[in-house]
């Protein structure tokens, strides 16, 4: 097995339930040799946590003055990080083993995959192994080399940080790998919290990765396959269904003079939103 250096990186808002355990348990892993922890300024005693592992050789805690949002958290951890595969992890899982860490970075260890995304698998039935937000999981394991050119990207892309590296991987043809944790527990909003601020904090994310992917729509074109390759390959199968044969080609030129015209009204609706939220506060 290939043993290049790796650093954990581990972002924390509010944490004090959870921190310690995740981080022992990185600590008790001899796949791990750095962990980097930051907190994003929190209010509770996360704090207090951090200055606990203060001193140690193998943990280097970073604290922010004021919540940043967990894309500038990650971009402070990769800045410091000096291994060659980062390894990230949410600090608030219940139940994070060396057995999990070994499952997340097996594959890019042996060069099986270019990122590998590890996602939460708390029931035996076929739902939870479907489970259609399993690349928005904050575990994940990749070289350090290809994610330094996202990360002033990635300091902007507040809860959309997860959807920019996917975007960023598909554009770059990088292979991604989906690893089932059975058995880790990644507590839902709903289980942390009362049901309305929950609904609040899953529309701000919602809101989040929309603008991360108006932002980055470069990015985005490609991978949901509305760049002029994925068009023209589109519309002519749709040609093709509609017998219109070579007259597809308007159906190209149609849609390549939509598709500007709808980006655009995205991005000037998101830059009103932003105005709105800055009068607001």
């Amino acid at each position: 097995m290939n043993h290049r250096t790796c650093t954990a990186i581990v972002c924390a808002y509010n944490e004090e339930k959870t921190l310690a355990g995740v981080l022992y348990a990185l600590i008790d892993s001899p796949q791990i040799d750095k962990i980097v922890v930051v907190d994003d300024g929190s209010s509770d005693g996360t704090p207090g946590i951090l200055r606990s592992f203060e001193g140690r050789d193998d943990v280097l805690p970073i604290r922010l003055s004021e919540n940043k949002g967990k894309g500038y958290a990650m971009a402070e951890g990769i800045s410091i990080a000096r291994g060659e595969i980062l390894l990230f992890v949410d600090g608030d899982l219940l139940n994070l083993t060396s057995h999990f860490i070994e499952q997340v970075l097996h594959p890019i260890r042996n060069g099986e995959a270019d990122m590998v995304i590890g996602y939460p698998v708390r029931g035996e039935g076929w739902a939870w192994r479907i489970n259609p937000l399993r690349p928005l999981s904050g575990e994940r394991a990749l070289f350090r080399t290809d994610i330094l050119p996202l990360l002033d990207a990635i300091r902007e892309s507040r809860f959309g940080v997860e959807t920019l590296i996917n975007l960023h991987y598909c554009k770059e043809g990088k292979r991604i790998r989906h690893v089932p944790l059975q058995g880790l527990i990644h507590p839902i909003k709903l289980e942390k919290t009362s049901p309305t601020d929950a609904l609040g904090l899953y529309a701000q994310e919602a809101s989040q990765i929309a603008e991360t992917i108006i932002r980055n729509r470069a990015l985005a074109m490609p991978a949901f396959g509305l760049d002029r390759a994925g068009i023209r390959g589109r519309c002519s199968r749709l040609g093709e269904q509609l017998g219109l044969k070579g007259d597809a080609s308007l159906l190209r030129r149609s849609y390549l003079d939509i598709m500007p015209a709808q980006l655009e009204w995205l991005s000037r609706w998101r830059q009103k939103s932003i105005r709105q939220r800055q009068r607001k506060s």
